[in-house]
């Protein structure tokens, strides 16, 4: 019995040696290399790809059986263009436990993997090819043809790996429809063990960039794991993932994700647990700080449930400060769609001394097969008060719906609010998210913009600021319009702006290529219409208007607008006008274009033109002129007025003055000072033949009598200077030639000069 024993040991050890002294021959005589171009042949009929083994191939047999790899590429498919790389690897398999079925694994090592995922404007990746299953060659459906001996299932193979090292890997992405890239660069996974059932961690850092949204972050992640393959559970606990860099917008980021997951995919469920979530980081010139907590989401089957999740928001700087709470209650659904009873928002945010808040709660709705999103029924509430408000306070109700379709990126929302005495009614939508277009049809019965504009300083003894004085200047900047891409129609049934009523607004409103356009726009003003077109373009700050206004009263136009009754009447004004510049009153200086005014059976505030020649009877004889401050109880009553002009530089300049009326005719020229609000006009009112004048005053004694009325001053401020001494000059050099003409001769002794004999004419004329 010891001799069988002993002789057994001999051929065991001897078939050791064989064994170890055939491996080292293998070892020594087998070069892999030497069929690495069969290894690449079979690689591109497989794949349609390219592989180039350019490093070399090294094996080990004992005592594991491992494969080392040197540079390799792996280029896209149907392409010589590379799509991965790695510099290095190695993996190494004890040799005796494969014949127990079971495979353990020493460490597996990669160093320097790259690769390069895309997604093409058509939606494909150039990985499809790779992921799509592939079918049988020609052995395999033979072989699947041969009729099968019955056995009994092979147990699973087993296997243990000691660890799992990959070291500085660069992974990227990049999608050519939506213009979004992430990179991450640096890569570095370490796993401790993996076999079925054993714990183990995973410790992960890498370098993320990104674009659209813009990502530049130092990522880490350690966590700890477990899993059973047989039972198809999975668990992953004590996580915990940083990141610190800048992302969406938020700088300084530092972000820190907690929790554990859990999965069992036999039961088909899956659940997390204490999840928490805290960001902090700088948003603009303001510390931006987020948390949010989910204590429980599970997925059973078909079926989602979870317990309240909450969240809370923080923004505080210099100027302005907000901070917003949000609760989600009554999550149920299941892996295709999940609803939620409640999703309720506080917010309050102030800015000065402005300040807002509000609540806002919904039910929600998510198809997350199909991409669609839903806010059914919103119910808010908005509160805005500040000190510049005449009412200081304005609380705003809204209701409505939001719904989102992600895969057609497109949101559409239908909203109602009440804003103090208006009802407003809109439909928003935006489609395209990464270059969005929005589109809005918004509805407003009425509007009074004056009642949300801060009220004019006023002066010293409460009166109104005089617009005589310097006028602080508002920027202009239309660089906001650059980008946007935006289509709609407003209508309001009654608006007031600047203390101008229209009715029955109508517009549409464009903007593309930096460019607003509202045209055709419509209204109702002042019992007639107004129609026309309005342009702003961000180059070069411009704004082009093209406006008639038909058949409107002027006096209540002219007085709410300007402040000042300045006119009676009724008529058309038409504008042509283009200016430009970086602030209100650079614009205002920059005026250009053509107007036309057209009045008829109105009246001129401010001065009585008969009362006014009834008084060249006192100024008789007068060389000087005379100058009074308008007088709104006065007035000048015309049957027709009209008048063009030409703006440049904020002047607009007119030569042809005409006003009619049955007992004078008034022509003028002069320029209207917009840019600096002055005036500087002269008129001629020449008295027709007629018994009586405006207000019954006698006017046949100054019958043909053309007297000129200068207008200087601040559109607030206007005086008017009557140049008597002119008219009556004027008067008499013409009725002295009558008289002359009548045969008296001109160096008649005692005549005295032509002014002297003038004067005595004009005596005789206006003896009462």
């Amino acid at each position: 019995m010891r001799r069988a024993v002993k002789y057994v040991l001999y051929f065991a050890g001897g078939a050791l040696v064989l064994l170890v002294a055939a491996a080292l021959v293998l070892a020594l005589v087998f070069d892999p290399n030497e069929f690495k171009p069969e290894i690449e042949r079979l690689a591109q009929d497989a794949t349609q790809r390219t592989l180039k083994l350019e490093g070399r191939l090294g094996l080990s047999f004992f005592p594991s059986l491992g494969v080392s790899l040197g540079k390799a590429t792996l280029s896209e498919h149907r392409s010589e263009r590379e799509f991965a790389s790695v510099e290095s690897g190695r993996i190494s398999v004890a040799l005796l436990p494969l014949f127990r079925g079971e495979a353990v694994v020493d460490e597996v090592r990669v160093v320097g993997l790259r690769a390069t995922i895309v997604r093409g404007r058509d939606g494909r990746m150039n990985i499809d090819d790779l992921l799509a299953p592939r079918s049988p060659g020609p052995e395999s459906r033979r072989a699947s043809e041969r009729p099968r001996a019955t056995t009994s299932a092979a147990p699973p193979l087993k296997f243990d790996i000691s660890g799992v090292r990959v070291e500085r890997a660069s992974l990227s992405y990049r999608d050519e429809r939506s213009r979004q890239e992430i990179v991450v660069d640096g890569l570095d996974l370490r796993t401790g063990r993996v076999a079925n059932d054993v714990p183990g961690s995973v410790r992960l850092s890498a370098a993320v960039r990104g674009k659209n949204p813009a990502l530049n972050a130092q990522v880490e992640l350690a966590g700890d794991y477990r899993f059973n393959l047989i039972k198809q559970t999975f668990m992953l606990s004590a996580v915990e993932a940083k990141a610190r860099g800048d992302a969406a917008g938020i700088e300084g980021l530092s972000a820190t994700v907690t929790g554990a997951l859990a999965a069992d995919a036999g039961k088909g469920e899956f659940g997390a647990s204490n999840v928490a979530l805290a960001l902090k980081g700088t948003l603009g010139t303001d510390a931006f700080e987020a948390v949010l907590s989910a204590p429980r989401l599970v997925l059973e089957g078909d079926k989602t449930s979870g317990e309240t999740v909450s969240a809370e928001l923080k923004l505080q700087g210099a100027e302005r400060a907000g901070e917003a709470k949000i609760r989600i209650a009554g999550i149920e659904g299941s892996t295709k769609a999940v609803s939620m009873s409640s999703l309720a928002v506080e917010f309050g945010v102030h800015s000065g001394d402005t300040a807002a808040k509000g609540n806002i709660s919904t039910p929600a709705r998510a198809n997350l097969a199909a991409g669609i999103y839903e806010l059914p029924r919103i119910a808010a509430t908005i509160v805005v008060s500040s000190p510049a408000l005449p009412q200081k306070t304005v609380t705003v109700p809204l209701s409505g719906s939001v719904r989102a379709d992600l895969n057609k990126e497109s949101v559409a929302a239908e909203l109602v609010a009440k804003l103090d005495e208006s009802n407003v009614g809109a439909k928003l939508g935006l489609t395209g998210f990464s270059s969005p277009h929005y589109a809005f049809d918004v509805n407003i019965d009425q509007l009074n913009v004056d009642r949300y504009l801060p009220p004019k300083p006023a002066a010293a003894g409460g009166a109104p600021a005089s617009g005589s004085g310097p006028r602080a200047d508002t920027p202009v900047d239309l660089a906001v319009l650059k980008g946007l891409s935006v289509e709609g129609r407003l209508g309001i049934g009654a608006l007031t702006v600047q203390r101008v009523r229209l009715a029955n607004v109508r517009t549409p409103l464009r903007i593309a290529s930096g460019r607003l356009e509202m045209s055709p726009h419509s209204a109702n003003l002042y019992g007639g219409t107004v129609s026309g077109a309005l342009a702003l373009d961000a180059a070069g700050n411009r704004v082009a208007l093209k406006e008639s206004l038909h058949n409107i009263a002027a006096g209540p136009f002219v007085k709410d607008l300007l402040e000042r009754d300045l006119i009676e009447g009724r008529g058309d004004i038409v504008l042509d006008l283009t200016a430009a510049g970086a602030t209100v009153n650079t614009m205002k200086k920059s005026l250009a274009g053509s107007a036309r005014v057209s009045f008829a059976d109105g009246a001129v505030k401010g001065i009585n033109l008969a009362e006014s020649l009834r008084k060249a009877k006192a100024a008789l004889g007068s060389k000087s002129s005379q100058q009074q401050l308008a007088d709104r109880a006065q007035k000048t009553d015309f049957s027709e007025l009209r008048a063009s002009f030409t703006l440049r530089n904020g002047v607009a300049h007119n030569e042809d003055l005409a006003v009619k009326s049955p007992f004078f005719r008034i022509g003028g020229s002069g320029d209207i000072d917009i840019g600096n609000s002055a005036l500087d006009y002269t008129t001629k009112a020449s008295v027709v033949a007629t018994a009586k004048g405006q207000g019954g005053v006698d006017l046949s004694d100054v019958a043909g009598l053309t007297v000129p009325v200068r207008i200087t001053g601040p559109f607030d401020a206007l005086k008017f200077e009557v140049d008597y001494g002119a008219a009556l000059r004027e008067k008499a050099k013409a009725r002295l030639g009558e008289r002359l003409k009548g045969g008296q001769p001109s160096g008649a002794a005692g005549a005295g000069s032509l002014e002297d004999r003038a004067k005595e004419k004009l005596r005789k004329l206006f003896k009462r």
